[in-house]
């Protein structure tokens, strides 16, 4: 499409045209990048069969000589994450977080941290509050001496063993939705020859990447927004900031950064730390460009974790060890619940068991390879399905003793 575009516009044969390293050139000379001509790409007609390049064509493509980019400022420590960046005028901002899942802030006196060196300014911010100081040490040492009273009626109060224990107790009973009912599986569990029970229990997990959590944030004259992080939720992020300066998202730049470890945590659905960046630098009025930058304290208390997980799982076998039926006598629970506070009130998205009897995607076996899933229900009661490695490793070593390889 953008050769075509190429071609209509400089009237010349689409055939003598080339596309590469982001520029469409022809022999006479012209040339233009593919940003130039994707508005006029883009009112074209789409064609209907488009022909891949030939794998001996390939230039970047299993190419084993062409060397990573980032390779050598990252062996040097020269790469530059969001903890190492500069900005003129540049502020740093440490959180005070709530010290449960759900408590939102009653209030805070901030009056020693404020007569402080370096302190430019203590502020509320819908995920807590936050210590804006010329430096990370400064704003450090400002927050000790904050005093934060926080309102914890609405609060996740329960303990992991306390979780763990209502786990167990749903995994045990048979699940309030069923994925699939194929064949009599009550009556293929009471004649089994063999029956597998197993139990694995996946505690919450804190991600403790290397670089602790961190964005920034800077208001520009044209009324631009530019944030900084290791965005791994672009889009989500981008309309969560506009909202929170007030702003249209076409107003906002995304500086995507190299990640020191992201594993999924830097792509939060409540997007905390860009939240957080973004309300502190508004609430100082938008006069300088504000760093938020968590301890890894901070990660490990107020971090998102990887849910927990209790899986259940009971199968049939024949005489010889084997599925009576993989894809009917096979049944399986599992609890899910996880908890991400996000903008002063607790969201709270609950699992329930789930009992499968679809060998085809509960069970991994030779015949028929598939990925395993487990479900969740949505808040709206809608069954949404997840990748379930967790379940897939469940099933496998329980009924083959060793995890299998499953296709997706």
């Amino acid at each position: 499409m953008l050769i075509a575009a190429a071609a209509e516009s400089w009237r010349v044969p689409a055939g003598e045209i080339k596309a590469e390293n982001g520029i469409v050139s022809h022999a006479s000379g012209k040339s233009a990048r593919y940003g130039a001509l994707a508005a006029r790409a883009a009112s074209g007609p789409v064609p209907s069969n488009v022909g891949l390049k030939e794998p001996k064509d390939w230039k970047y493509i299993g190419n084993e000589t062409l060397p990573r980019y980032d390779s050598r400022p990252k062996s040097e420590g020269r790469q530059q994450y969001t903890i190492d960046l500069r900005e003129p005028g540049m502020l740093t901002a440490v959180m005070i977080h709530p010290p449960l899942f759900g408590a939102t802030l009653r209030s805070f006196d901030a009056s020693k941290a404020k007569a402080m060196k370096g302190v430019v300014d203590v502020v509320a911010t819908p995920r807590g509050v936050a210590v804006v100081a010329t430096g990370m040490w400064e704003a450090m040492k400002a927050r000790e001496v904050v005093t934060v009273e926080w309102d914890d009626d609405k609060a996740e109060k329960r303990s992991s063993s306390e979780i763990a224990d209502e786990y167990r107790a749903a995994a045990d009973k048979h699940g309030e939705v069923v994925a699939s009912n194929d064949g009599d599986v009550d009556a293929a569990f009471a004649n089994a020859p063999k029956l597998i029970e197993a139990r694995y229990e996946f505690p919450y997990l804190a991600h403790a990447s290397l670089e602790p959590i961190n964005a920034a944030a800077r208001m520009n004259p044209d009324g631009t927004l530019e944030i900084w992080g290791g965005h791994q939720m672009p889009d989500l992020y981008q309309a969560v900031a506009a909202k929170v300066a007030g702003i249209t998202p076409d107003k906002v730049i995304l500086r995507v950064m190299k990640t020191g470890g992201g594993f999924g945590r830097r792509a939060s659905v409540d997007s905390d730390v860009i939240v957080e960046a973004v309300a502190t630098a508004k609430a100082i009025g938008w006069k300088a460009p504000v760093k938020v930058q968590w301890t890894r304290e901070d990660d490990m208390r107020a971090g998102r974790y990887r849910p927990a997980f209790m899986h259940k799982m009971r199968a049939a076998l024949d005489g010889s060890a084997n599925l009576l039926d993989p894809s009917r006598h096979s049944r399986w629970s599992i609890h899910f619940e996880g908890y991400r506070h996000g903008a002063g009130a607790s969201q709270k998205r609950r699992g329930y068991a789930v009992s499968r009897r679809d060998g085809q995607t509960a069970i991994c076996h030779p015949e028929r390879p598939r990925r395993a899933d487990y479900y969740e229900l949505s808040s709206d009661g809608t069954l949404v399905a997840f990748s379930g490695i967790h379940a897939h490793r469940v099933c496998s070593r329980s009924i083959y003793g060793r995890d299998r390889p499953c296709s997706r």
